[in-house]
């Protein structure tokens, strides 16, 4: 379409008004995350997505892990880094924690 319409911006296109079961068939055929980024950016197929159980399910799922997999991420003990800023224009260090059990949670 770009080549069709080069002068023509991206954002002043609209989505086609489609009926919803056109929506949801189209949404079906998105592989998980590429349907978590679509329900991110566009409110209806948000809603769309919700409304369909087997979409909403797909949703669900992808989202449990992503959410897991950055919880990994910050709890493998081998990814762990601190930057410690030494004095004021000093270069930065990098630590790994020493101790087995490393606790990422704020202290009060």
């Amino acid at each position: 379409m770009f080549h069709i319409l080069p002068f023509v911006a991206a954002s002043e296109f609209a989505l086609p008004n489609l009926p919803v079961e056109i929506w949801v068939i189209i949404l079906r055929c998105l592989d998980p995350r590429s349907l978590v980024t679509a329900t991110r950016s566009v409110d209806r197929w948000e809603r769309i997505t919700r409304g369909d159980p087997v979409l909403s399910k797909t949703l669900k799922k992808q989202l449990l892990l992503e959410k897991r997999t950055r919880r990994e991420e910050m709890l493998i003990r081998g990814l762990v880094i601190f930057i410690n800023r030494t004095a004021f224009g000093g270069a930065n260090k990098i630590l790994r924690p020493q101790n087995k059990h490393h606790n990422t949670r704020r202290r009060k």
